[in-house]
């Protein structure tokens, strides 16, 4: 009968699932007229096939250090084949929270740009900040200098 393939993604990871069924034709021939009972024989085979797919991921930063007064950014770049949801987040060196960057958005070939600038717009002091990308699978923490 034909092989159908079905692929969907569970939990961040590709799952595809191949199925076959075959069906063999049964024929008789009559010769007589006494009554015969024919009971027909259908076999069917079922191959299932699972192929897990880990998503590709690349994440990196296109500097370490910057100078936001200057008028530069740090770009995070990320590609996923899995097109997985990121949340990209910026926290100074005591870990408290500085700018949430890109919030559950769909990473595949995306670039994300954080401008030295807190929650409130404002530039903020020189030092050292942990920049975090997580996501589905996904936890990557960068190391950034803030020069001015």
């Amino acid at each position: 009968m034909g092989k159908h393939i079905w692929k969907w993604l569970l939990a961040g990871v590709w799952l595809s699932v191949g199925v076959g069924l075959s069906a063999h034709a049964v024929s008789f021939t009559a010769t007589s007229t006494s009554t015969a009972t024919v009971t027909p024989t259908i076999t069917a085979t079922v191959t299932v096939t699972t192929t897990v797919e880990p998503p590709l991921v690349v994440v990196s930063l296109n500097h370490n250090r910057f100078n936001p007064l200057a008028g530069e950014t740090v770009a995070v770049t990320g590609l996923r084949t899995d097109h997985g949801q990121v949340t990209v987040t910026v926290y100074n060196a005591a870990g408290t929270l500085v700018r949430k960057v890109a919030d559950r958005v769909d990473a595949a070939n995306h670039a994300f740009f954080w401008d030295g600038k807190n929650e409130q717009g404002q530039v903020v002091a020189s030092g050292v900040y942990l920049v975090m990308v997580t996501g589905n699978r996904l936890h990557k923490r960068f190391r950034i200098v803030v020069l001015k």
